[in-house]
């Protein structure tokens, strides 16, 4: 299993965990806080039951003292706001009552019973009081029907009362369930974290740092000189994969270091092979299309090879082809590499592909040949009678085009060519008359040979654009000659400078 793989899955347990915690959490949370909310609603019910048993009471006293009133009818007004009060009180109980519907249909009852004591007890007295019968009021209230009704009002409402405070009883052990419930649901969710948690780290430790040890110790070795030493594959495939292009980099170095050997002592072995490269690197240009220039330099940073190249040559089509590469590195190695790239993009060009496809072409003829090669290169085809220009640039320095309206930059296209598989974009510009394009290598660029307040970069801008535009042989040889001033010695990196320009009178065909 991958990496990834085993990550994404303890990642998964720890959401897993989570979620069913806080789900288990979020569904005891709801019930206790069902149980708060049924528990003030029978706190609350309970309170107004001892209010509705006050307001009976009362509204009996109150009718006592209408009765011994002489039926006075102002002293009825206390009896009838109780009445009313009980009524509401009923209406309040009945809505806290509502998770309760057996309690509701106990406070029915009792409305029941309060109702027809008022109708055949209390209204009939107070009838019997009006026409002067109190003793008649009085035996009416005290017989046995009526007394048996207020009777079940009194017990009925006492039971009621004892029945709420059991439901508050149970709630409140229930709502004390659940909160220990929901502690038992934290701890049970926190403890199952700690222990991911734990079991995680130490399995990407078994997974990652054990094996990056190992590799790593076996880098250091190869660092420090044991170019024997070979880098394990260990750990997930990842890791191991890892390992594995390592000790391929390393027996590639191992051939390289063989190769460049070889080849410096063949090269330090006749001096004329290294002036003939020369030669090779900072080819004439020959046959250049009539209203065109081109002029260009190097200058190496180190002997007389570079690890630069440029070419400029006519195509079987009848296309301008113009070619800049600058190789990692100084010396005759690069110059052989640089020279080896510069004729297989010479080819690729010949046979009619684009910038962009010559340059992948170009790198699957160079990756297996045992030696790793880094290089920057800018590629173009010109149409000598259109202008009109097709270019890939490699991870290169922008190439500047001059023209009536400003200075363009051609940035890359695409990444510097390497050991690893890449694609490179062709675009498509138009050099029409009186431009002038200019392709640079890094080292003009390079902070190691001049400093800011003498950038080549800025004084070759200048040059372009002046009015009228310089020929290309003084735009190099001014521009060349501003960065030996100024680098005042020797050049930390190879230059190279190549300048194309379209005469002004030409016409596009």
């Amino acid at each position: 299993m991958s990496l990834r793989s085993r990550l994404l899955l303890l990642l998964v347990v720890l959401v897993v965990v989570v979620v069913i915690g806080g789900s288990v959490g979020l569904t005891v949370v709801a019930a206790r806080d069902r149980q708060n909310t049924a528990l003030q609603d029978l706190t609350t019910a309970r309170r107004r039951v001892e209010q509705l048993s006050t307001t009976y009471a009362e509204q009996q006293n109150n009718f006592v003292a209408f009765l011994f009133s002489d039926g006075q009818e102002y002293v009825l007004n206390p009896y009838n706001e109780r009445i009313s009060a009980s009524r509401r009180l009923v209406r309040a109980i009945r809505s806290d009552l509502r998770p309760a519907p057996r309690l509701r249909q106990r406070l029915d009852r009792i409305d029941m019973l309060a109702g027809s004591l008022l109708q055949r007890g209390f209204d009939q007295a107070i009838s019997l009081v009006r026409a002067r019968r109190q003793t008649d009021a009085v035996l009416l209230l005290l017989s046995p029907p009526i007394t048996a009704l207020a009777n079940d009002v009194r017990s009925t409402l006492n039971g009621l009362a004892s029945d709420i405070d059991a439901a508050i009883t149970q709630r409140s052990e229930d709502r004390n369930s659940l909160n220990t419930m929901l502690l038992a649901d934290l701890v049970a969710t926190l403890a199952g974290l700690g222990v991911c948690m734990v079991v995680a780290a130490i399995l990407i430790e078994r997974w990652t740092k054990r094996p990056i040890d190992t590799i790593a110790a076996a880098v250091r070795e190869v660092r420090a000189g044991a170019l024997a030493t070979a880098v394990p594959a260990v750990g997930p495939p990842e890791l191991a994969a890892l390992g594995r292009d390592v000790d391929e980099m390393r027996a590639r170095i191992i051939r390289e270091l063989g190769e460049n050997v070889r080849a410096r002592e063949a090269l330090e072995q006749n001096a004329t092979v290294v002036l003939a490269l020369r030669r090779l690197l900072e080819p004439q240009h020959t046959g250049v299309p009539v209203g065109w220039d081109v002029a260009s330099a190097l200058r190496p940073a180190e002997g007389i090879v570079a690890g630069d190249s440029y070419d400029v040559a006519l195509l079987p089509d009848g296309n301008l082809a113009v070619v800049v590469i600058d190789i990692a590195g100084h010396g005759a190695v690069s110059a052989v590499a640089s020279l080896r790239c510069q004729e297989l993009l010479g080819v690729a060009l010949a046979d009619g592909r684009k910038p962009g496809d010559a340059l992948s072409w170009l790198l699957e003829q160079i990756r297996d040949p045992g030696i790793e090669l880094f290089f920057s290169a800018f590629v173009a085809t010109i149409d000598p009678a259109t202008g009109r220009c097709c270019y890939a640039n490699a991870g290169h320095p922008a190439a500047l085009l001059a023209t009536d309206t400003g200075v363009v930059n051609l940035g890359p296209t695409g990444p510097i060519v390497g050991p690893i598989a890449a694609v490179w974009d062709s675009e498509e510009i138009a050099i029409r008359p009186g431009d002038a394009l200019a392709i640079y290598t890094d080292g003009l660029t390079d902070p190691r040979n001049v400093d800011d307040h003498h950038s080549p970069l800025r004084q070759l801008t200048e040059l372009l654009v002046e009015s009228p535009r310089p020929d290309a042989d003084e735009v190099v040889r001014r521009s060349l000659g501003a960065l030996e001033v100024a680098a005042i010695g020797r050049l930390r990196d190879d230059v190279t400078l190549l300048v194309v320009c379209r005469a002004a009178g030409t016409n596009d065909a």
